[in-house]
């Protein structure tokens, strides 16, 4: 028998007319599935995203997407609602058959949803997603591009790309990814770009979904790799350095965490905090990345680079990285004794990058070649150095 539809959804824990609300609990009750394997989670996931496709799915304003809040007066249509469609649509993919649907519904709408999303404006020429739509042009409104507006799509895309092939989606999920790695931070760190500091109590977890669904493209790619190996490291390492933060920088005397991931003390704790912070060791852990290493890098100056025994670089090499994944992946090899880094590349983020290693050839990690030559001059002709030397400090 189906259940009634109440007044704001098609359960009485809806006491919100927002669509975006409706599917975080959609997203929940998949997840719920999977670990239960309880049908009655499925069915509410389900539920949800057939009223969403109902109801919320409208091609009156902008052309499609759905619609934020369904009250005539305010038919905002912004990012988070229709990516958290298109991942909801992903997540229930392999569940086509038990919930009675055709082999490509979910997938199908998974891919009108996006190339809504594509085609809208909402992404901008940094690829990272602002808020929504102004309402009278259906341009992009220009507001903040909160962390979450960058994380909830990519499992969607990600999903989408491993069901039907096409390497569109993913690609566009690296590289909103990867603009969010480069731009959203401070110092590396993962940081939301509001003013005032805590976000109020919404944007208080945001971070956390953003490496929410992050880990889940790590956790699900490492049974069946689709990632490219340069970016399983950056992201890998990028979680890994955050949790690093987060452990050392921001904890709380009770035990919780803060907002501030990048912070040097407690700043606000709450439930969503607290929330934020689960959701990045939750994802670090299944990343398998390493968070408490027993040594440290320490700067040893410019050019000319050498490791701590006074011997020339012979070297894991990679072009074309930004320093904060040569940096870590200096720490992800247990024999590295030094690393360097091009310095004109900084602004850009981009550059070469060499790790001194005593591990041999197999411990170069993905995007990285193995050179058994030194690195004995690293400076230009005229003397002026180029490179940033570290050094292994530490066990």
């Amino acid at each position: 028998m189906a259940e009634k539809i109440h007044k704001y959804g098609p359960y009485k824990e809806f006491h919100t007319p927002l669509f975006s609300d409706h599917q975080w609990w959609g997203l929940a009750w998949a997840r719920a599935f999977v670990a239960t394997n309880d049908k009655s989670y499925l069915n509410r996931s389900v539920q949800v995203f057939d009223y969403i496709a109902l109801h919320g799915w409208d091609e009156k304003v902008c052309g499609g997407g759905v619609t934020w809040c369904p009250v005539p007066t305010n038919p905002y249509k912004n990012a988070i609602t229709v990516e958290l469609f298109v991942s909801l649509a992903m997540a229930l993919h392999p569940f086509a058959s038990i919930s009675e649907k055709g082999a490509t519904y979910y997938s199908d709408w998974a891919r009108k949803g996006w190339e809504w999303i594509r085609s809208s404006g909402l992404i901008n020429s940094m690829w990272l997603l602002n808020d929504g739509l102004n309402g009278a042009t259906c341009k992009n409104n220009g507001q903040t591009t909160w962390t979450y507006n960058q994380g909830v799509l990519l499992s969607g895309l990600y999903r989408l790309t491993r069901a039907t092939g096409d390497p569109a989606p993913l690609q566009a999920a690296l590289q909103i990814a990867n603009a969010t790695m480069y731009f959203l931070v401070v110092d590396g760190i993962l940081t939301e770009p509001c003013p005032g500091g805590v976000c109020g109590s919404d944007g208080q977890i945001f971070k956390g979904m953003f490496v929410k669904h992050l880990g889940y493209m790590l956790e699900e790619d490492a049974e069946n790799p689709l990632l490219p190996s340069w970016f399983v490291q950056q992201a890998i390492g990028f979680l890994a350095r955050n949790a690093r933060s987060m452990l050392t920088a921001d904890a709380c005397t009770d035990g919780g965490f803060g907002f501030r991931w990048d912070g040097s003390d407690c700043d606000v704790e709450t439930t969503a905090t607290d929330s934020a912070a689960l959701d990045l060791f939750t994802a670090t852990a299944v990343s398998g990345a390493a968070v408490s290493p027993t040594f440290t890098w320490e700067v040893s100056g410019l050019g000319n680079c050498q490791d701590s025994s006074g011997k020339s670089m012979s070297n894991c090499f990679s072009a074309d990285i930004e320093f904060f994944a040569c940096r870590d992946a200096a720490f992800a090899n247990p024999g590295a004794q030094a690393f360097d880094f091009h310095l004109e590349c900084l602004a850009g983020g981009k550059g070469f990058c060499r790790v001194r290693t005593l591990s041999g050839a197999q411990s170069c990690g993905g995007g990285f070649q193995y050179e058994q030559g030194a690195a004995t001059n690293v400076s230009e002709g005229d003397g002026s150095a180029l490179t940033l030397c570290y050094l292994r400090a530490g066990p």
